[in-house]
């Protein structure tokens, strides 16, 4: 979906994990609460663990984590996805069932992948880290982009141009979920993210990002995103994350299951 007409510089994302409510660190905070009646929950941020026996925990929504805020992880997040080739299967965001997921630019964030939307109405479905040697690594952070956009300016759009393609897509957002394990996270406006403006390099051929450059430069000089991201550590074991939402033209249904280790 695009603030122009034809335009494809705007691409959408949405993403989605098991385990009993014992299992959660929960905390009450602005905009974020739990009660033993809930059965949703949010994970405490706490200290970081460095071992695999880490409690599952959600994190708070606009902190630091490993040494950067979570607007700068989530352009981190857009410079590995639009680097990816463009409509081939070892592009994350194109994977059916998470055999390239781990391609991981690493920095102390795992990213998962969307999806390119419109997904079946069972979701997409994924299998991440069952191959020997690349589980999930335990107890790190993983960003879930739960439904999300990027617009790229070129120098011939008008001055405003991602901030009024950022607010149309604002405006037309019906919806977002996220369940780990089976609980629902509730609260989810709170994990609105929205960066400034950012480069994303010089665009390769036949990558995401040639989509996004401007011709005429030959690069993605001028991005802005906005979406909806959580950020969470599991423990050791089977955990599935499931998460997207609905705009008025555009939704994402996905399901990851994860072997963290």
């Amino acid at each position: 979906m695009s603030a122009k007409q034809g335009d494809s510089r705007i691409h959408h994302q949405r993403n989605l994990f098991d385990d009993s409510q014992d299992d959660f660190d929960t905390y009450q905070s602005s905009g974020h609460h739990h009660s033993d009646d809930d059965d949703d929950s949010r994970g405490n941020g706490g200290d970081h663990h460095h071992d695999d026996q880490c409690n599952i925990q959600v994190l708070p929504p606009h902190g630091v984590i490993a040494g950067q805020t979570i607007s700068a992880w989530t352009e981190d997040w857009w410079r590995w996805i639009v680097q990816q080739p463009d409509k081939n299967l070892s592009n994350p965001d194109w994977d059916k069932n998470g055999s390239f997921e781990n391609n991981q630019p690493g920095g102390g964030m795992y990213f998962l992948a969307g999806s390119w939307g419109n997904d079946p109405v069972g979701g997409v479905e994924r299998t991440i880290g069952a191959i020997p040697g690349h589980h999930v690594p335990a107890c790190t952070p993983v960003m879930i982009p739960i439904l999300n956009l990027i617009s790229s300016q070129f120098q011939t759009d008008p001055a405003d141009f991602n901030d009024t393609s950022i607010a149309q897509w604002l405006a037309s957002v019906k919806d977002v979920f996220l369940k780990i394990d089976g609980q629902a996270i509730k609260d989810l406006a709170s994990d609105l993210v929205r960066t400034g403006s950012f480069s994303a390099g010089p665009a390769t051929k036949d990558t995401v990002g040639a989509v996004l450059a401007d011709p005429a430069t030959g690069r993605i000089e001028v991005l802005k995103g906005i979406g909806y991201y959580a950020e969470v550590k599991l423990s050791a074991g089977q955990h599935t994350i499931e998460f997207g939402g609905d705009t008025t033209s555009f939704s994402v249904h996905v399901i990851d299951h994860l072997t963290v280790g």
